[in-house]
């Protein structure tokens, strides 16, 4: 009975009219009882015809119970889960995005390419089963996720895609299609969904495409990101972008065009939408193929309901009212002389009292860090939300900007909400705000809380996971941990270069820290022997002379280097500032000393800062990594021909 919990809470609103309707009655039935005081009983037949019928309120009890046990089995009441085995449909998906500069047009706000994320995201995180794939392209095509079921992968390279990290500029959705068609074929499927989300195509690519569809075998589903006006190419700079003689560069699309590509290729097309229908539209498609098998390991969680028990309950409690009489005496005894218009009165109250608890309910159901300005990013702000609050509330402007800030987040997801605070470096908010760990994770990495960081990664079981792990662990200074977390991406993903190179710099970095500490442990004894020696007297220096001269002609190849050090001293003290006073002596041994500790400190210092420059040197922006890995694809691909249409750099 712990995790007792409703699923359908506002069915509890039904309560309302039913305390209504019982209040009602018991005020009815009392002023009518006075009329019992008053008469006498052998007259009480003739003038209160109804006083038998209130004598037997039985059913109506019976009647008022059942309609409770009927609105609290619609609550969903519940307490226990059981395991559901989860089934895996064997079906392959890639999802194709159009990475090209015109994708920066800002007919819709704020431009497309946010829309593009956040559709893209919506598409993979509920609507495609199976293995998904994810393909890039603008001037060339490039796989930026193999077919996998690790949605939370492709969420968070979904996040890092734009086009300023594509190695080309241009727009080749052909080789897109292609790139597209070797990952699901490679895959095992020689039939799959191909999702494509552009904002167009030129008309010499159409016949290409056309040819494409027609051998590939796959369905294509498209969506459009732009709108029929376009609009101009705002750069993140800020700059808008124009082509070779100067003139601003609008993009518009041909709905038709694209149109008529899904339908040859068996798919369907739509226009973005602010709502989900879109997603809906294209996401409910039937799978090509049935099969499937059961997952092992994985289970799914489903609550189980104890209504069905109470709706028992409720129809016991209603079989008395089939008995002759029963339900004319719980008519009766309803209030008002009108049946129907006391009825119709009450439901209308009713729901115009449930409307505005739901529009209440759902204005001030944001999250509490929302009164707090998205631009505050003060270090103290997490502390200052509740003063802040009462001093916005104190202005009405402040106010206004409040209720906005929570009617626009009614519409956006706590997701879309911490994505929107990530892009403008609000990191405290977002963290505040994800409830996806990934993205709570790079919030707070970004924030320079690597000890939370540290948390959040920790929940998410991927490569990407454990490297960022890693990241995080090598800013904290564990460098032992962070290369155990590198190992651990590996092993999920082997060929990675990234994390081969941070997981060899976290050695390098451990075994130079034990390095470190070993030579200061060292440097103690030598300062405490250099000590100890310079209390001897010169005659044990002359002697200590004299056995390292024998030692020099007798055994001249195995001595150390410390022996030499002995001897140039012992050289030294037979000069003739060796008859000075003891004490001059042992305080030039003792400023020697500090000289070297000094010099080691120097040392020390350095290398810290060694460490430090290496550390700025790991990378942890997907953005970077992708960009990285396109770029030597892109290399590589140099030697072959260009692919066709790629003339147009928008």
């Amino acid at each position: 009975m712990s995790e007792f919990q409703l699923l359908r809470p506002w069915w509890l609103l039904g309560l309302l009219p039913l305390a209504l309707l019982a209040w009602t009655w018991l005020r009815q039935r009392s002023a009518s009882g006075g009329w019992h005081q008053l008469l006498p009983a052998h007259l009480q037949p003739v003038l209160l015809p109804k006083a038998a019928a209130q004598r037997q309120v039985w059913p109506l009890y019976c009647a008022l119970l059942a309609l409770l046990c009927i609105n609290l089995a619609l609550a969903g009441p519940t307490w226990q889960r059981l395991p559901q085995p989860v089934y895996q449909l064997n079906a392959g998906s890639v999802v194709v995005v159009d990475m090209s500069l015109s994708m920066y047009s800002t007919d819709l706000p704020p431009n497309r390419l946010t829309q593009l994320r956040f559709k893209v995201t919506d598409l993979v995180r509920e609507r495609l089963d199976g293995e998904v794939g994810l393909v890039a392209y603008a001037g060339d095509a490039f796989t930026i996720s193999p077919l996998t079921n690790d949605g939370a992968n492709l969420v968070n390279l979904i996040r890092a895609l734009s086009p300023d990290i594509m190695p080309e500029l241009g727009s080749n959705p052909l080789a897109g299609l292609r790139q597209a068609d070797e990952l699901l074929r490679a895959a095992g499927y020689p039939q799959g969904d191909i999702y494509w989300v552009t904002d167009g195509i030129q008309t010499a690519d159409q016949q290409d495409i056309y040819n494409f569809i027609s051998s590939s075998g796959h369905r294509v589903s498209i969506l459009a990101v732009a709108t029929a006006t376009g609009a101009p190419i705002q750069l993140p700079s800020g700059q808008l972008y124009r082509d070779s003689s100067g003139s601003v560069v609008v993009p518009t699309v041909q709905f038709s065009r694209l149109e008529s590509l899904a339908k040859r290729a068996g798919g369907r097309f739509s226009i973005i939408r602010s709502d989900q229908q879109d997603l809906d539209y294209l996401g409910s498609q039937p799978p090509l193929s049935r099969d499937g098998e059961l997952t092992e390991g994985q289970a799914g969680d489903q609550w189980q309901e104890a209504g069905p028990w109470l709706l028992v309950v409720a129809a016991l409690l209603l079989l008395p009212l089939a008995r002759a009489g029963a339900l004319t005496q719980v008519l009766q005894a309803l209030p008002g002389k009108n049946l129907s218009s006391s009825w119709l009165a009450l439901v209308s109250q009713t729901l115009m009292l449930a409307g505005s608890l739901v529009l209440l309910s759902g204005l001030t159901s944001s999250p509490a860090l929302a009164q707090t300005p998205s631009g505050q990013n003060s270090s103290n702000q997490s502390s200052s939300n509740q003063s802040s609050s009462n001093q916005n509330s104190a202005t009405p402007a402040a106010s206004t900007q409040q209720w906005l800030q929570q009617w626009q987040q009614l519409w956006q997801t706590p997701y879309q909400q911490a994505d929107q605070a990530l892009q403008q470096q609000d990191y405290e908010q977002a963290a505040a705000t994800a409830t996806d760990p990934w993205q709570r994770g790079t919030a707070n990495y970004r924030a320079g809380n690597y000890d939370q960081a540290l948390v959040d990664f920790s929940q998410v079981d991927s490569a990407d996971g454990f490297y960022n792990q890693g990241n995080s662990l090598m800013q904290l200074g564990r460098y032992q941990e962070a290369a155990n977390s590198y190992a651990a991406a590996l092993t999920r993903r082997p060929d990675w270069p990234e994390a081969q190179e941070n997981q060899a710099l976290a050695e390098a970095l451990q075994q130079q820290q034990e390095q470190q500490q070993d030579n200061q442990s060292s440097d103690n004894n030598t300062g405490q022997q250099q000590q100890k020696d310079g209390e001897g007297s010169s005659s044990d220096t002359d002697a200590e002379g004299q056995q390292a001269e024998q030692n020099d002609s007798t055994d001249a190849e195995d001595q150390a280097p410390a022996d030499a050090d002995e001897q140039a001293q012992e050289e030294d003290a037979a000069t003739p500032e060796q008859t000075e006073p003891q004490a001059e002596q042992q305080g030039e041994e003792q400023s020697q000393a500090l000289s070297a500790a000094e010099q080691q400190q120097n040392v020390s210092d350095e290398q810290r800062q060694q460490m430090e420059q290496w550390l700025n040197r790991i990378e942890d922006d997907p953005a970077v990594l992708l960009r990285n890995k396109m770029l030597r694809e892109a290399q590589q691909r140099r030697g072959n021909r260009k692919p066709k249409g790629v003339q147009q750099e928008w």
